[in-house]
This record gives structure tokens, C-alpha cells and sequence, in this order.
């Protein structure tokens, strides 16, 4: 295989994983703060016993996921491709993943919120299940 032009790596390669990975940040992110919330939500007493082990492991496995795919992905660009070794290339990553999360963070806090609300309220629970398992007596 050729070698790749020297062009590839700052104006392909660095701004489309700067966008990849600003996306795989903020979904992080966004499982870890909603893994937080459930666990405030079951401490308040706020959300329904049978939703809180698939809220909690949907939360933690795509957080989890998230992360290794993030680590791997530098590990691949990086390690074995060679790429983001120049500092052109990170000046392209950064400037793309900054422009990335300037879109991403306001969603990220209307979803966190809106989590956040939909557990403390009690709409976590199914239909004809009480919210509060204390008041089920």
C-alpha cells in the first residue's frame, strides 16, 4: 500500500476524529451523570424497584462503552496508524473537537435534565406500579 499523502492526517483524518470523539465524550458523560441519577433517584425512593437495575446497567454499559471505544480509538489512530504526531494535526483535532462540544454541551444538559426529571417524578415507573414502595401498603 502507498503511503497516504501528508494532507490525510490535519485535514481528514484530525478534524473527523476530533467530531468522533467529542461524541463519544459527551455520550459518556451523559451515561455516567444518568447512572448518578438513579442512584440519587433509588436513595429519594423516587423510582420504581423494577426499573432500577436496567436504568443503572444501560447507564453504566454505555458509559463503559463509550470510554473504550474513545481509548481504543486513539489507541488505533495513534499507536498503529501513526497519526497526531505533528502539531498541525492536533491544532485540527482540537479545533474540531472544540467546535464539536460547543453543539453537544447545551444538549448534554437538557437531557441530563430531562433524565433527571423523569426519574425524580416518578415517570420511571411502569403503568399501575407504585412509584414509592413504602406507599404501596
Amino acid at each position: 500500500m502507498a503511503p497516504l499523502p501528508p494532507w490525510v492526517g490535519p485535514g481528514v483524518v484530525a478534524p473527523l476524529w476530533g467530531i468522533g470523539s467529542a461524541q463519544l465524550v459527551v455520550q459518556g458523560w451523559r451515561a455516567y451523570a444518568e447512572a448518578f441519577i438513579v442512584v440519587v433517584a433509588v436513595a429519594r425512593g423516587r423510582m420504581a424497584a423494577s426499573r432500577i437495575l436496567g436504568a443503572l446497567l444501560a447507564a453504566l454499559l454505555t458509559g463503559l462503552f463509550c470510554s473504550a471505544t474513545l481509548r481504543a480509538g486513539f489507541w488505533w489512530l495513534i499507536e498503529v496508524l501513526g497519526f497526531g504526531r505533528t502539531p498541525l494535526e492536533q491544532v485540527f483535532y482540537c479545533t474540531a473537537l472544540g467546535l464539536a462540544l460547543r453543539f453537544m454541551l447545551p444538549r448534554l444538559a437538557a437531557r441530563v435534565k430531562a433524565f433527571w426529571r423523569r426519574s425524580m417524578d416518578g415517570a420511571a415507573a411502569s403503568p399501575g406500579e407504585p412509584v414509592h414502595p413504602r406507599s404501596a401498603s
